[in-house]
């Protein structure tokens, strides 16, 4: 055979058997290195099968929870029945209820008046009135500016003046509760056209009576909450669309021009005559459902309105999280606690 291709043949058996060993080394590497996954798809398997199992226990030991609260709150339920009806037993007329109440705040009867530091007073520091401002408006707000439309700057000037009346409104909480206020000034604070009078001259008036649904929209859905959860605990008569409905005709009541829209002060910038408005608002409530629901339901109803009757409700702000929760900021004022 000719030496050339010898040689040739040599070169290529050569290369042939360095590209086998080569084959063989890289074979081997993949082969450890799937080893290697294959420890750890097995030690990931073995922790989620840990954890799967903690989960398990996890829930099972919740639902041993979930149980024990529904036992302690049947329970709760079941006193608070007994006491109720304890309660109605000693002052079985409703309306009597509230006609004294009535009579009460008409006739200037002299009360003791509880002298306690407000909570609202921590608001009056400007820094932090503004703070909470700040926070609060663009969360509440910006959805319905986006949907204006509008410039940049435009746009901020009505963040920046909502801002401003919202952080005087922290503010003067508590001149409010003290009775300092004028009238001019409690009516342009915390009357139902404040906001909008905040930005009466940036938006048109198209823009305005929007924004004045919008706000009546966020009250309403916060004060909801509030009623919501003070009629459930006050008796498990109602289902979900009954009490969802009940809440329907008192919402209407609430903030109807009857009532300045559920302002906190009345027309003419007083809180007693809020209250007093409050207290009709229930009765046209109550009187719209007389045919709608049954005896044991209007009795949760009166209970729940007895509670409310007590005082009224400052609720300062509200909040909701993606899954449609709601967190309210809400002080309670007792009738005794309103400014005379």
């Amino acid at each position: 055979m000719n030496p050339f291709k010898i040689g040739l043949v040599i070169v290529f058996m050569g290369g042939f058997a360095y590209g086998i060993t080569s084959l063989s080394f890289q074979n081997s590497k993949l082969e450890s290195q799937l080893d290697v996954a294959g420890n750890y798809q097995s030690q990931l398997n073995e922790q989620t099968n840990v954890n799967i199992r903690r989960l398990l226990e996890f829930e099972e030991q919740l639902g041993k929870l979930k149980s024990q609260l529904l036992s302690a709150t049947s329970q709760l339920t079941s006193l608070s029945a007994e006491l109720e009806e304890a309660k109605q037993q000693s002052n079985p007329s409703y309306e009597a209820l509230l006609e004294k109440a009535r009579m009460e705040i008409a006739s200037g009867t002299p009360r003791q008046r509880r002298h306690s530091t407000s909570p609202m007073r921590s608001f009056s520091n400007p820094d932090t009135a503004r703070a909470m401002a700040a926070d609060y408006v663009p969360k509440m707000y910006e959805n319905f500016i986006n949907t204006l439309g509008l410039p940049g700057t435009e746009r901020q000037e009505i963040i920046v003046a909502m801002i401003e009346y919202r952080s005087k409104r922290y503010q003067m909480f508590g001149s409010l509760m003290e009775g300092s206020l004028s009238t001019n000034d409690a009516i342009a604070i915390f009357g139902p056209e404040g906001l909008t009078d905040s930005v009466g001259n940036l938006l048109t008036e198209d823009q305005l009576r929007g924004l004045s649904q919008y706000n009546a929209l966020i009250q309403q859905d916060s004060a909801r909450h509030v009623f919501a959860e003070g009629l459930s605990r006050l008796g498990n008569t109602m289902n979900e669309d009954t009490q969802s409905h009940v809440l329907d005709v008192l919402l209407d009541e609430i903030y109807s021009p009857q009532n300045n829209y559920g302002a906190i002060v009345a027309e003419d910038g007083s809180m007693i005559s809020a209250y007093n408005n409050q207290l009709d608002a229930y009765d046209r409530a109550r009187a719209n459902l007389l045919e709608e629901i049954n005896g044991d339901q209007l009795q949760q109803f009166d209970r729940f309105v007895e509670e409310r009757s007590s005082g009224v409700d400052i609720m300062l702000e509200a909040t909701t999280d993606g899954s449609g929760r709601v967190a309210v900021r809400n002080f309670r004022v007792g009738v005794d606690d309103l400014p005379q």
